[in-house]
C-alpha cells in the first residue's frame, strides 16, 4: 500500500527555511525535527533565499495595480462620456424630426 505524499503549507515551508538560515541547527537535525528530508530542507532554504527580494518588492507592484485600475476607469469615464453625448445627440436628432422617443428616454 502506498503512502499518501504529505503537503506542507507555505508557512510550514518558511518557518522550516528560515530555522535552516539561522544556522543553529544542522540541516539533517532540522529535517529530523520536521521528518522531512535534508535535501527538501535544503531546497527549501534555497527557494527562500532566492526570492527573497520579492518580499520587498510587494508596495512596487500594489502601486503598478493601482496606476493600471486608474488608467483603466479613466477610459471607461471616457467611453461613458462618449456614449453620453451620442444619446443625446440621437434624441435631438429623433426629436427634430418628430420621432417620438418611449417614455424611459425621454427627458
Amino acid at each position: 500500500m502506498k503512502r499518501k505524499r504529505r503537503t506542507f503549507t507555505p508557512e510550514i515551508k518558511s518557518k522550516i527555511a528560515l530555522e535552516a538560515m539561522k544556522g543553529e541547527k544542522t540541516i539533517n537535525e532540522i529535517a529530523q525535527l520536521y521528518e522531512v528530508h535534508p535535501n527538501q530542507v535544503s531546497a527549501w532554504k534555497g527557494e527562500m533565499i532566492s526570492n527573497a527580494s520579492s518580499a520587498f518588492d510587494r508596495g512596487k507592484r500594489i502601486n503598478e495595480q493601482a496606476e493600471q485600475s486608474a488608467r483603466k476607469e479613466g477610459k471607461l469615464y471616457k467611453k461613458i462620456g462618449e456614449l453620453s453625448m451620442d444619446v443625446e445627440f440621437l434624441k435631438k436628432s429623433c426629436r427634430k424630426l418628430g420621432i417620438e422617443l418611449p417614455a424611459e428616454y425621454d427627458d
